[in-house]
C-alpha cells in the first residue's frame, strides 16, 4: 500500500507521505515489539506484553491465527508465578514490565506459510513453531537474551544480545559460525549487499559496520542522544518517497 506499519505499544500504525493515516488494533496487542508481512496481505505481530503471536489482516483486521506463549508449554514467569493471557480482555492499555511475561517474545518471522521461527527472550530459545498444529520445536537454547532472527542469502541470523554476536545459521538452521565483538547488549544486525552488517551497538549507543570478519570499519555515534534504537528496516528508495 505504499504505507510503513509501526509498531506503537497497544497498536499498529499506518504511515504515508508523513502522516499518519490508519490504525490496526486487537486486544492481544501489547508492548508490541516486530511486524513481519507475508504476500497475502498479513501481518505477523510478536505481541510481546501477552506472550503472544498475532496474524492479522492489514486490511480486514481479521485474525486468521494466534498462538500464546502462555498455552503452549510456557506457563510461568521468572518470578516463578503461573501467567494466564484471556483472549477476551483488552490488553492495549495495560501496562506490563520484561518479568511479568513467561518468555518475553520479542521476534518472530515467517520461515514458510505454514512455520514461524520465534524468538524467545527469557528462555534464550530459537523456537520453530507449526502454524496447523501449534507444536513448536526448539531449535537453539543457551542464548542470551536473544532479539532478532532475520533472513539473509546464506540462510539466517541471529542477535544473541547479551553475548554480544551474531549466530550464523544456514537454511535448515544448522549453526554455520559465529561473530563476536566488544559491544554492549547487540540489540539488532542487518547483511548488507556488500556483505558487511550494520550492528546496533545499544549501550555503547552508536551503529557499526563491521565486516564478515567482526571488524569495525566505520560507525555512527549518538551518546549525546536520549535514544535507544530497537531494530533496523530496509526501506528501498523509492518506497522512503511515499512513506516520508
Amino acid at each position: 500500500d505504499e504505507c510503513l506499519f509501526v509498531g506503537s505499544f497497544g497498536k499498529i500504525k499506518k504511515i504515508k507521505r508523513g502522516k499518519i493515516i490508519g490504525e490496526i488494533k486487537n486486544r492481544l496487542f501489547n508492548d508490541v515489539h516486530f511486524i513481519d508481512f507475508n504476500k497475502e496481505d498479513l501481518l505477523l505481530v510478536s505481541s510481546t506484553g501477552t506472550d503472544s503471536l498475532v496474524e492479522i489482516n492489514k486490511d480486514t483486521g481479521k485474525i486468521p491465527w494466534t498462538w500464546l506463549a502462555t498455552e503452549n508449554g510456557y506457563p510461568r514467569n521468572p518470578l516463578g508465578k503461573i501467567r494466564k493471557i484471556n483472549r477476551n480482555k483488552d490488553y492495549t492499555k495495560i501496562d506490563t514490565i520484561t518479568p511479568e511475561h513467561t518468555t518475553h517474545i520479542n521476534t518472530a518471522i515467517y520461515k514458510s506459510s505454514e512455520e514461524i521461527l520465534a524468538l524467545l527472550f527469557h528462555q534464550g530459545e530459537l523456537i520453530l513453531i507449526n502454524k496447523n498444529t501449534g507444536k513448536k520445536k526448539v531449535l537453539l537454547n543457551r542464548l542470551k537474551c536473544p532479539h532478532h532472527i532475520r533472513k539473509i542469502d546464506e540462510g539466517y541470523i541471529v542477535s544473541n544480545t547479551l553475548n554480544g554476536e551474531i549466530i550464523f545459521l544456514d537454511d535448515n538452521i544448522n549453526e554455520v559460525k559465529r561473530l563476536k565483538g566488544d559491544f554492549n547488549w547487540l540489540q539488532d544486525s542487518i547483511q548488507l549487499k556488500d556483505k558487511s552488517f550494520l550492528i546496533i551497538d545499544s549501550n555503547n549507543y552508536r551503529i557499526c559496520k563491521v565486516n564478515e570478519e567482526g571488524k569495525i570499519i566505520d560507525e555512527l555515534s549518538f551518546k549525546d542522544s536520549p535514544m535507544k534504537l530497537f531494530c533496523f528496516l530496509k526501506v528501498r528508495e523509492k518506497d522512503l518517497k511515499c512513506i516520508f
